[in-house]
């Protein structure tokens, strides 16, 4: 999550509200809460991109505090029964410290009772604040980032795992029951994604969470809907509550379709093979050798045209990781090879289309086209070389029709009517 400075709160929104967070009435303490999330029973689209104060009351006499200031990033049906819809955050700022663990307190301020008595006492739930108290709430903000000792208030900088792409991955990971949509929803790229709330408590999960954090290493996540698994990422934060958890996650990563399933999975406890029709929320799981860490993006590695480049393709599952990464790189090189041949140009070389994407759409449409494997790496029996020669550049329409159906059709045969 990224940090944000004083002058972004007034900047990026035109509304500010307050959110109270009642430990009494919710039955968990702020510290075990979202920091930046906040459920409510109103409708709330207008809400995106505005400013969110959130407050916490504690003890009797109560007192109050200011714990967290965010913007609204993504509205979502809230899982909670008490609730109707939950609006989430990406991009704030928390006041917690070593000398103040619990925020600012506001009691004593001069003009903190007027504000109290302006929300009800904050009985009015999710509600507006007044000009007259924005700028306030602006000047504490401004006064805590310039005395904080840095970073050590900020959400993205707290020493856990999924904060460094390049940590050792934790031997134990946690396979969770999870829709695509919903993840894509949640994914906020390196930055700790939305968080997702399962109704089931992951003790185990929070115990090897905890552990990894101990070794410095990152608890990865491995996904699915179905059979099929789908995506894994690294643990940032686990969270229990009294009836659930609430996750994040960092790094996105698409699994090879088809490739991987539940059954290649292994239970740690039992040793056994998770079943393709495991129904449960999550299992622990033994971390397997498909996956890995670090940056998953084939641009970390520099492709030499100067030499014909090689790459050796459908390779075991131990290599698979590194097979991906040099996948994507001699298909690099193919589309710069063919940039070079033709004059900037990408142009589709199925027999009677010549399809060029440049000449249809202009800027948009510059250096874009698909690859194709003249072989497909299904049919080949075991690792064999990959040339630059044995991959051709095909527009979007000619690639889906030299598969359509499961087939790899010859590209001299596809286009019927030529131009």
């Amino acid at each position: 999550m990224k940090r944000i400075n004083a002058r972004s709160a007034k900047d990026q929104s035109n509304q500010h509200y307050v959110s109270y967070h009642n430990a009494d009435r919710m039955g968990y303490s702020y510290e075990h809460a979202d920091r930046f999330s906040v459920g409510t029973k109103k409708p709330i689209d207008n809400l995106r991109g505005q400013r969110v104060w959130t407050i916490a009351g504690v003890g009797t006499p109560r007192s109050y505090f200011l714990r967290a200031t965010w913007l609204v990033d993504e509205i979502v049906r809230s899982e909670q029964a008490e609730f109707k819809f939950c609006a989430i955050g990406a991009t704030g700022h928390v006041f917690d410290s070593q000398s103040a663990p619990n925020g600012i307190l506001l009691d004593e301020l001069p003009w903190f009772r007027s504000f109290l008595k302006s929300q009800g006492n904050f009985s009015f739930g999710l509600s507006p604040i007044k000009d007259e108290f924005v700028g306030e709430l602006d000047a504490l903000l401004e006064k805590h980032i310039q005395t904080a000792p840095p970073p050590g208030n900020a959400i993205e900088s707290s020493p856990t795992p999924g904060t460094s792409a390049a940590n050792r991955l934790f031997e134990l990971a946690v396979y969770v029951n999870v829709s695509p949509d919903r993840l894509r929803r949640a994914d906020r790229g390196p930055n700790p994604s939305a968080p997702i709330t399962e109704k089931k408590r992951w003790v185990d999960g929070r115990k090897r969470f905890a552990e990894a954090s101990a070794k410095n290493e990152d608890l990865p996540l491995i996904f699915a809907r179905y059979a099929e698994l789908d995506f894994w990422a690294v643990a940032s934060e686990i969270t229990l509550q009294p009836t659930m958890t609430k996750y994040r996650f960092v790094d996105l990563r698409a699994l090879p379709k088809g490739r991987f399933r539940r059954s290649d999975l292994v239970v740690d406890k039992t040793g056994k093979r998770l079943s393709d029709n495991f129904i449960r929320s999550y299992a622990i799981v033994r971390t397997p050798q498909f996956i890995a860490p670090g940056d998953p993006s084939p641009l970390n590695d520099t492709v030499s045209l100067a030499e014909e480049l090689i790459g050796l393709e459908g390779e075991a599952l131990l290599r698979m990781v590194k097979h991906r990464r040099r996948e994507a790189k001699l298909r690099d090189a193919k589309i710069e090879r063919a940039l070079t041949e033709n004059d900037g140009r990408l142009i589709c070389e199925a027999a009677g289309c010549g399809f060029d994407f440049f000449h249809v759409y202009g800027e948009l449409g510059k250096g874009y086209a698909q690859v194709h494997h003249n072989v497909p790496l299904s049919e080949r029996d075991g690792p064999e070389t990959t040339r630059l020669d044995d991959l051709s550049i095909v527009c979007a329409n000619c690639h889906v029709m030299i598969h359509r159906g499961g087939k790899c059709r010859n590209l001299d045969e596809v286009v019927v009517l030529r131009r």
